[in-house]
């Protein structure tokens, strides 16, 4: 595995994310190969398949991204948040492994400001902790 920060970008959650059970990629959307992004929704057309590598879980998931919202399409994320105990603002890494192979997993390191609703930040993250 290659450890370049050329191959390596990072996202910090919101509370959106932790909410709705998802990643926002929209600022890093142009690290994923551009046949990966599909249409809104299945019927219209999927992208090209990713292969997720979630640390956390025992097993890759495949996912397009969903070109309108700049989320992948699979909503496996909840898992991922609970077994690492994610809270709003901790940074998430995706690192490529090849073309369409990615390794995501937390850093461990938090972003100071406040991320999304901070009203709703406690409330959403006890609610997604219980599923």
């Amino acid at each position: 595995m290659n450890f370049s920060k050329q191959n390596i970008r990072y996202i910090y959650l919101t509370a959106g994310n932790l909410g709705n059970n998802h990643l926002y990629l929209s600022e890093i959307i142009n690290f994923f190969p551009k046949d990966s992004l599909g249409e809104s929704s299945k019927d219209k057309g999927l992208g090209k398949e990713l292969k997720l590598i979630i640390d956390g879980l025992d097993f890759p998931v495949y996912s397009d991204i969903a070109k309108d919202k700049k989320i992948f399409r699979k909503r496996v994320w909840g898992k991922f948040f609970n077994i690492h105990q994610l809270e709003v603002g901790d940074e998430i890494a995706i690192e490529k492994i090849d073309d369409c192979s990615f390794h995501i997993y937390p850093t461990k390191k938090r972003l100071q400001k406040n991320i999304g609703y901070a009203g709703k930040i406690k409330k959403i993250y006890k609610v997604q902790k219980k599923n």
